[in-house]
């Protein structure tokens, strides 16, 4: 009998080509040991991923790796399959988008782990509130993550970020936080408590889908869309987003 373990990763593709692949696996990897678990090789995943990628003929969407585990040999084994998607619009990223927070700690926020009950929960709050995105906060009212995405405030040209303890390590997080330093951009974390987000000038969610989208309305504090710090980072994301694509070496690797 195959056990399930909700250790997962989600991956967009881009003209067939999946993004930031490395950032992925090593999470994959990451994730994993936390249960004592031998992973796939490198090889092995990306093969997995390009097969799925060709039989299933996936030119532009997300893919879903869901983690199983053989009780008797202990070997992980992988299931990939396309999943729906929800990409923001040209006018979200050019106009932002409307959060809501929400008192929420996760037991292990480093780890990539599927709770279906809270994500069911998560998703009424969204239909119900029209909003696109809810941001927790903490017993100490700090605010941590979006419930798929991790956030960013932006005040005099710096980027401040939770504590990497308090939240999931996600790719594009930490991609951003990369060509942050690269821009001479000064990354801080910190506790973000919630009578401070007035302070800030802007903010954003990173993920696999949004990328980086700007929030136009936390609760009900507006927030600057067109701050130039914000948009030029949107723009030289992009362009790492197409070196990476670029880089990519296939199911030779």
């Amino acid at each position: 009998m195959i056990e399930s373990v909700n250790v997962y990763e989600v991956l967009r593709i881009i003209n067939k080509n999946p993004l930031f692949l490395k950032e992925h696996y090593e999470r994959f990897v990451k994730s994993l040991q936390h249960f004592d678990i031998c992973p796939l090789s490198k090889k092995h995943f990306i093969d997995e991923i390009c097969k799925t990628i060709e039989t299933d003929r996936i030119v532009n969407g997300n893919i879903r790796i869901d983690t199983f585990i053989d009780p008797e040999t202990y070997k992980c084994k992988i299931h990939i399959k396309e999943i729906p998607h929800h990409y923001p619009t040209p006018d979200e990223y050019g106009k932002g988008v409307r959060a809501i927070t929400y008192h929420h700690v996760r037991p292990n926020p480093q780890k990539k782990i599927w709770y279906a009950e809270h994500r069911k929960i998560i998703d009424d709050i969204i239909k119900n509130e029209a909003c696109y995105e809810v941001l927790y906060y903490n017993n100490k009212k700090c605010l941590t993550e979006g419930s798929r995405s991790n956030l960013f405030f932006i005040k005099d040209n710096s980027l401040f970020t939770p504590f990497n303890k308090h939240v999931l390590h996600g790719v594009t997080r930490q991609n951003i936080i990369k060509l942050a330093y690269d821009m001479d951009i000064d990354v801080i974390e910190t506790e973000i408590s919630l009578s401070d987000v007035e302070k800030f000038d802007s903010a954003f969610i990173s993920g696999t889908s949004p990328k980086i989208l700007p929030i136009r309305l936390i609760d009900d504090i507006e927030l600057d869309i067109e701050n130039s710090t914000l948009r030029k980072l949107i723009e030289h994301f992009y362009e790492l987003i197409q070196d990476d694509l670029l880089n990519f070496k296939g199911c030779t690797v």
